[in-house]
């Protein structure tokens, strides 16, 4: 790949004959319960290939929501921007999202093709069952915009996600004031009252005392 640098279609078509010999491997060392090392070093390469694919092939796909705060029972509008600034066309394009357990996707919109220095979206709407699970911060991304393409006689495929996660959240949330605030639960139960944001007044059984954090030097 190095060897054939500048020439553009040249690491182009390198490149991705490497990120298929890359995805094989990971297929293989996942099925085969592999070394967790070797399949954090095979995602790794990926990542790299795609990136040199995507410089090289002059191909930017982008994913984007209409909201990233949900609650059950909502919709989102995605949207996977694919811009060709390549001198020849993309063909036989396909999309799809990867969505967790409870979201599924109800309309969609993708072109089949892509003109040379052009720019087309696929769109996607998607809906989030009642039971659906709330956000977990240490989760992977919730959508994944996954692409395949043909450019210069290659098979292309791109994994991308939102660059901000879609969190499914309660319909009510609480919040202290002031923010920095320290409930002490080593003490009885006690009831203090708490105002939600509607507002409405609202008991809850907490442990006390509580002090604030923020002290006056």
């Amino acid at each position: 790949m190095v060897a054939t640098y500048p020439d553009r279609e040249g690491v182009y078509a390198e490149a991705v004959q490497s990120l298929r010999e890359v995805r094989s491997a990971q297929h293989i060392a996942d099925r085969q319960n592999m070394d967790t090392d070797l399949l954090e070093r095979l995602d790794v390469k990926e990542a790299q290939l795609q990136r040199v694919i995507d410089e090289s092939g002059e191909v930017e796909v982008t994913v984007t929501s209409s909201a990233y705060e949900v609650t059950r029972d909502g919709q989102v509008e995605v949207t996977i921007d694919i811009d060709n600034e390549n001198p020849r066309p993309l063909v036989q394009l396909n999309a799809d999202l990867h969505l967790p357990d409870g979201w599924q996707v109800t309309d969609q919109d993708v072109p089949r093709s892509v003109r040379a220095n052009q720019k087309v979206e696929a769109t996607f709407t998607v809906a989030i069952d009642e039971d659906a699970e709330f956000f977990d911060a240490y989760g992977e991304p919730a959508i994944i915009g996954d692409l395949s393409y043909r450019l210069r006689g290659n098979v292309v495929e791109h994994q991308v996600s939102t660059e901000e996660t879609v969190a499914v959240l309660p319909k009510v949330g609480l919040e202290l004031s002031p923010e920095a605030t320290i409930l002490n639960t080593q003490t009885g139960n006690d009831e203090i009252e708490l105002e939600v944001r509607q507002p409405i007044t609202m008991k809850m059984a907490m442990k006390r005392p509580f002090a604030s954090s923020q002290q006056k030097a």
